[in-house]
């Protein structure tokens, strides 16, 4: 958070995903799938100047996040 180079932090995986956003800074826990072999849950990231797009796919949900302004 501390450094403004970083404009989100993106992981995984929990098996329920989770969002939040800490001083401006979005941390997205991926969805887990291991379990789950009758559903998938994985997303492809678009990054803009301004924000990023997941786009999500099975239990995954979609997210349009705009950044912090620097």
């Amino acid at each position: 958070r501390r450094h403004r180079a970083v404009v989100s932090w993106i992981n995984g995986h929990h098996h329920a995903g989770a969002f939040a956003v800490d001083e401006g800074v979005p941390f997205i826990t991926l969805q887990g799938m291991v379990e789950t072999a009758a559903t998938t849950a994985y997303a492809v990231l678009e990054l803009h100047a301004d924000r990023l797009i997941l786009r999500g796919y099975g239990r995954e949900p979609s997210r349009e996040v705009p950044f912090r302004r620097t």
